[in-house]
């Protein structure tokens, strides 16, 4: 739902999902706008392979497993133009 955002030669962009819609883990990435290489890459939740995704528990009652995959970041990314973030 959130918009791109552009800074300093940048484009960070968030990715909606939904469980019927999205195969993998919902995030925000960003890619250098002239090569189109992915930067970075965040989670809104961790995945396997996170060291903090034990952290979270396997309880299903308190947090099924299937609902950690759908956070969608829905608002449009931050810039601290000061800080250069």
């Amino acid at each position: 739902s959130g918009a791109p955002v552009v800074f300093n030669g940048a484009i960070a962009v968030p990715y909606n999902c939904s469980s019927w819609s999205a195969p993998g883990p919902c995030h925000l990435s960003a890619y250098d706008v002239e090569s189109g290489e992915m930067l970075w890459r965040w989670h809104t939740s961790p995945t396997p392979e996170d060291p903090t995704h034990e952290t979270w528990g396997d309880d299903p009652q308190v947090y099924p497993l299937a609902s950690r995959r759908n956070m969608s970041p829905w608002q449009t990314p931050a810039v601290d133009t000061e800080r250069g973030l």
